[in-house]
């Protein structure tokens, strides 16, 4: 079938239901500022499916467990809003949440580490924390501390496939 003919889906879920014109329903994606979804159609993030690896948000890869599309009544039909996808690292959402294709290892840990550089261990991170020496964040420190310096000296915190190991989750 082709596109004109049928309505695009992104993970499988379609961008709209029931009795509504095809530009009735494009409306109000772009209105809603999420014709990117659109757009998305044949992109490799917009086929994948339960299984499949994603970065998340957590800014790992993950692999996604639950695909939950939210919609809204519009003239007639349901427009897709958004898209929940619960992954093995945590949940995300499409329209506000950083997902991308599945990034590979190098990708994953320097992307980490510069956020542990520059907000964790710098000033942002010292204002959200109350200082690195809080008594009531310094698990989370002390575990950010040991990520940082295994990633400095050129070892692993993910695995070959860009998932974070147990040890450091």
């Amino acid at each position: 079938m082709e596109w004109k003919d049928s309505v695009p889906t992104i993970f499988g879920c379609p961008l709209w239901l029931g009795k509504i014109k095809r530009r009735v329903a494009k409306k109000y994606i772009n209105r809603w500022s999420i014709g990117y979804l659109l757009r998305a159609r044949g992109k490799l993030i917009a086929t994948l499916d339960i299984g499949d690896l994603i970065n998340d948000c957590s800014g790992f890869n993950g692999t996604i467990i639950e695909i939950d599309p939210m919609y809204r009544r519009v003239a007639g039909g349901d427009v897709l809003v958004d898209v929940d996808l619960t992954t093995s690292n945590t949940g995300c959402s499409l329209t506000s949440c950083g997902v991308t294709e599945e990034q590979p290892r190098e990708v994953v840990e320097s992307n980490h580490l510069s956020f542990l550089e520059n907000w964790f261990f710098g000033e942002p991170g010292k204002v959200w924390f109350g200082g690195l020496d809080n008594p009531e964040h310094k698990d989370k420190i002390d575990r950010a501390k040991r990520k940082l310096d295994i990633l400095k000296s050129g070892g692993h915190i993910t695995d070959e496939r860009g998932r974070i190991l147990k040890e450091f989750q």
